[in-house]
């Protein structure tokens, strides 16, 4: 891949594709891009956005949550830590749902623009902080487990038992 857009399309159609991920990132440093820092981390740990509309079509775009938002329902791997997370802005409007003070979520409305802001935000992370961030072993989950358990949420959205924000 020789452009922004073939990298891109790959993790379009592959979005935790961490090698792509890495591989983009040595693309971007090359280019004396400021995101491949943040890109390479996010490939690293193994971090990529959660699809919202999923397991509900109502949902729209991409989404990062971060390590304080406990809920089990969404893996580790779309978690990133609260000061990293707190410096991504949230820049989709089309959310269904009211957002509620607490919210443990930054939307975006494709999953380049969610990686793209992640990455900007590692990139302003001190350097110290950097390096903590980047020597903790990416958690693995059970992707099974939590496919049956979408299965079964998907199942009772189907017989009409709606779902918002503030129950996930």
């Amino acid at each position: 891949m020789t452009s922004e857009k073939e990298f891109q399309d790959q993790l379009d159609q592959h979005p935790d594709d961490h090698h792509t991920r890495m591989v983009f990132a040595d693309w971007l440093e090359e280019q004396g891009d400021p995101r491949a820092e943040g890109y390479r981390a996010l490939g690293v740990l193994g971090h990529s956005p959660y699809t919202l509309g999923k397991y509900n079509p109502k949902e729209k775009g991409y989404g990062w949550s971060n390590t304080n938002n406990t809920n089990a329902f969404y893996p580790i791997n779309h978690k990133l830590p609260i000061d990293w997370f707190t410096i991504i802005k949230d820049t989709h409007n089309e959310y269904p749902y009211q957002r509620l003070p607490q919210d443990h979520w930054r939307y975006h409305g494709s999953r380049q623009e969610a990686d793209d802001q992640a990455a900007h935000a590692f990139s302003q992370l001190p350097e110290e902080r950097k390096k903590e961030i980047l020597s903790q072993n990416p958690i693995k989950f059970n992707s099974e487990k939590v496919l049956r358990y979408c299965q079964a949420l998907k199942k009772l959205w189907q017989k009409g038992v709606e779902f918002h924000a503030e129950y996930y």
